[in-house]
């Protein structure tokens, strides 16, 4: 029995976005990492939260192991950091990738600016 058009129009939509979409997120996500580094003034203010993370004895790392982790997770501070999205939707977002670390994220985004 051939198979619906819908259905294979589907599964093709599903294969195009599962193949193209992935590299072009990254693309989009290292892009946004390498404009966070040129940022002096985003710089500045991480060295500022580094010094004030590695001071805090309650604060523990959070797992950003791989280099697209870190990436992303600049990627996403800095486009809280301008403002780009809330403190609010960088918290939802970080901890649905790094549950267990409310406390870390919490003195991440009241060091934002406001």
């Amino acid at each position: 029995m051939p198979y619906p058009r819908k259905a294979v129009a589907a599964a093709l939509l599903a294969t195009l976005i599962a193949g193209i979409a992935p590299a072009a997120m990254a693309e989009n996500v290292a892009a946004e990492a390498r404009a966070a580094q040129r940022d002096v003034a985003f710089t500045g203010w991480l060295k500022s939260l580094l010094a004030r993370v590695q001071a805090d004895q309650k604060y523990r790392r959070l797992p950003l192991d791989t280099d697209a982790q870190t990436e992303e997770f600049e990627a996403r501070l800095h486009e809280a950091y301008r403002g780009l999205i809330t403190s609010a939707e960088f918290t939802t977002w970080a901890d649905s990738r790094y549950p267990g670390h409310q406390y870390e994220l919490g003195v991440i985004s009241g060091a934002l600016p406001k």
